[in-house]
């Protein structure tokens, strides 16, 4: 799931990187007992993709 989103970033011109304690943060939110990594594509976006997209629209970073 990560992959997909690092290209879906670079097509639009960012590049992101995530430090090993925030891999494995996602990776702790993203997994569940019950339905094991189901989750995780909700965990990415809500950790992830959420924020980034919001800094994005309002501006806050910048292509490159």
């Amino acid at each position: 799931e990560m992959d997909k989103l690092y290209l879906r970033i670079k097509d639009l011109g960012y590049v992101l990187h995530l430090s090993e304690k925030a891999k494995d943060f996602i990776a702790e939110k993203g997994f569940d007992k019950q339905f094991g990594a189901r989750p995780l594509k909700r965990a990415i976006q809500k950790y992830v993709e959420d924020p980034l997209a919001e800094e994005i629209i309002t501006s806050k970073i910048h292509e490159g």
